[in-house]
């Protein structure tokens, strides 16, 4: 679970694969998320969509950002700071819908503190 600050823009990274291979623009139509409450799954934010062009990448990105793995990250979603205002658990639901139609659905989990607190 990553730890975030409220109030604090901050990008969920993520390899996402489709049919088993990475995904690219083209295989997108939208991507759309709503951010629930981890405790009970309730709706804390509507949320909206997400930009293909600006959040899903052709090649694999290894910049800083990513410590998980050299292999690298293909979806960035840069969350702004107006979604997370409130210190909790939250689970960020993303549902990408392909280009023939059909979709999937992929989760990221976010510990938010005080904007004051240390990370």
């Amino acid at each position: 679970m990553k730890t975030v600050r409220t109030n604090s823009t901050f990008s969920n990274l993520a390899r996402i694969h489709a049919d088993g291979e990475n995904i690219t623009q083209a295989d997108l139509s939208s991507i759309a998320y709503v951010v629930l409450n981890a405790d009970d799954g309730t709706t804390y934010n509507a949320g909206g969509s997400v930009t293909v062009s600006a959040a899903v990448f052709d090649t694999l990105q290894t910049d800083g950002r990513w410590t998980v793995d050299d292999t690298g990250y293909n979806f960035r979603h840069d969350v702004p700071h107006t979604i997370i205002t409130a210190v909790g658990q939250y689970v960020f639901k993303y549902t990408f819908t392909l280009s023939g139609g059909s979709q999937f659905v992929t989760t990221a989990e976010v510990q938010a503190v005080n904007v004051t607190t240390p990370i």
